[in-house]
């Protein structure tokens, strides 16, 4: 394998040469990208997380931040889509068109850096790369922070690595913001601290360098203070929020995010991406490895010392979580939590393949490559989800009533409020204090610490107050065991009748593959 060794750009032409040059690549890869997603913007109805990010975003900002204390993240992604809605409404296209923005920023940020720091193929490649992953397109056609993260991170590695590299001070200060925002967009950008600490470490013993960056962290810790006590009153309540991961954590999940971050490999549950068959995962977990084996060549040859902090970088942020998530709480989910490492890893690949001297060789293994992202975005597009909320949305839009109750159980409440909501129905959660983390239920707790019979009384006790003869409930369940002592009371109700009970091959929730059905009472006086 022939290394081409690539010049280090110049620094005192790199400005100019990005305003009069990048201009139309930068158009094209922007025209791309927008181009691949824009179309499934609004193809497919909210699935849960998405539904609770819009609830969220309808609130007030004092609301939504005490709504926060029972949830899991910062505020800025909400707060933005907040003000989004205002200028752009609150259709899922609109709302998924701000993940969209950011995945463009992210792309633009990734080429543009890479031109900088590297050369114009590596940063092409990257780029290309970035753009046509099943995984990137599932995350911009999501109403959820991802994209801005992946932004962030990306903005955040690469002024570090700028300021480490080439000792700019206007970089440190940039990453200051950045850091920030990163912060109060999602928990795990406190890894990334480690992460520019280490690697900055790794790279340079100036101590007047680390005074800087030592600095930069304290300056934006202390920005992060007025949201700390939200943080801690939010670590009361992992086991409420975020203890479902433990069950699907295991210690291959590095090994996990390498297979997500491969086209058509492995992917969790709760990924809605296409797998290839096993034998082209394994073909293809081949040739992935064997870019990454050009790139490891390429450094070896070069010794730059860009990519070198940017794979410890990378690599530190990747690493740190797990390790948490071994010896503490398990917090790491693959193809999820690590999605604001995947464009570094884009970039790995663009910097082994533009390194190949063979451009035939090169040719080949771009084209099975872009060529597979491709294939799995048009399936992806076009494959039927085999549950989903869709036809128990449209009922209740046809025959509820205003003032109908509609119970909730477990995590069925957020898709059904968004679309509902302007029939005036009454929401009603079980367990109650679902209502404050609608996105997040860990069954077993509730199981292990909760008196279900005396919850399910409770539950219903506002809902029966409220009945009359004009009233109806709709009770929307699953088979979960959490909810059979909910189901046994109210058969037990003399005063409510079952009028209709509705359950099909294809309701449920989205993503989560969990059937549901629903259930319809009405007031019984004379029983």
């Amino acid at each position: 394998m022939d290394i081409d060794p690539v010049d280090a750009p110049n620094p005192s032409s790199e400005a100019s040469w990005i305003r009069q040059r990048l201009t139309r690549t930068d158009s094209l890869l922007v025209l791309a990208q927008i181009l691949i997603v824009l179309p499934a913007l609004g193809m497919k109805t909210l699935w849960l997380d998405e539904a609770y990010s819009a609830l969220l975003a309808r609130k007030s900002l004092s609301q939504m931040l005490h709504a926060l204390q029972f949830d899991a993240g910062p505020p800025l992604y909400y707060g933005v889509l907040h003000f989004w809605r205002f200028f752009f409404g609150e259709t899922e296209a609109a709302l998924r068109t701000m993940s969209l923005l950011f995945a463009v920023m992210t792309t633009l940020l990734l080429y543009r850096f890479c031109v900088v720091l590297f050369d114009k193929k590596t940063a092409v490649l990257s780029a290309w790369l970035w753009i046509l992953s099943p995984l990137t397109v599932s995350y911009a056609l999501e109403a959820r922070n991802y994209t801005l993260f992946a932004a962030l991170s990306v903005a955040y590695a690469f002024c570090i690595g700028l300021f480490v590299v080439r000792y700019s001070l206007l970089s440190i200060l940039i990453s200051v913001p950045v850091l920030i925002m990163a912060l109060y967009t999602h928990n795990f950008a406190w890894f990334l601290i480690p992460a520019g600490f280490l690697a900055t470490l790794c790279l340079t013993r100036n101590r007047l360098a680390l005074s800087f960056l030592l600095g930069s962290y304290l300056l934006a810790a202390f920005f992060y203070l007025p949201w700390l006590p939200t943080l801690l009153k939010q670590m009361q309540n992992t086991e409420l929020t975020i203890g479902w991961v433990a069950n699907v954590w295991s210690i291959n999940a590095v090994f996990a995010t390498f297979q997500v971050f491969t086209p058509g490999g492995a992917t969790p549950v709760y990924l809605d991406l296409i797998p290839f068959p096993f034998l082209i995962q394994i073909m293809n977990a081949a040739l992935v490895f064997t870019v990454i084996i050009l790139s490891f060549v390429r450094w070896s040859r070069e010794r730059q010392r860009e990519i070198t902090f940017l794979f410890l970088f990378s690599f530190i942020a990747l690493i740190a979580p797990y390790f948490y998530s071994f010896l503490a709480t398990p917090i790491y989910l693959a193809g999820r939590t690590d999605f604001n490492l995947f464009p570094f890893w884009c970039l790995f690949l663009g910097y082994g393949l533009a390194g190949w001297k063979n451009e035939t060789i090169r040719f080949a293994f771009v084209s099975i490559l872009l060529f597979q992202m491709l294939i799995l975005n048009l399936f992806g597009f076009l494959k039927k989800d085999h549950l989903n909320e869709d036809d128990l949305i449209r009922y209740l839009y046809r025959h509820g009533r205003e003032n109908d109750m509609i119970l909730c159980t477990g995590l069925t409440r957020p898709p059904l409020e968004y679309y509902l909501d302007e029939k005036g129905f009454r929401f009603f959660s079980y367990p109650r204090d679902m209502e404050n983390h609608l996105a997040h239920f860990n069954e077993e707790w509730y199981v292990k610490n909760m008196n279900l019979r005396e919850e399910a009384n409770m539950t219903l006790l506002p809902i029966m107050k409220s009945m009359s003869a004009e009233s109806r409930l709709w009770l929307i369940g699953s088979d979960r065991i959490v909810n059979q002592p909910l189901f046994d009371k109210v058969s037990q109700i003399s005063k409510l009748r079952s009028v209709a009970r509705v359950q099909s091959t294809n309701l449920g929730l989205r993503k989560l593959n969990e059937p549901l059905f629903f259930e319809r009472f009405e007031y019984a006086e004379d029983r």
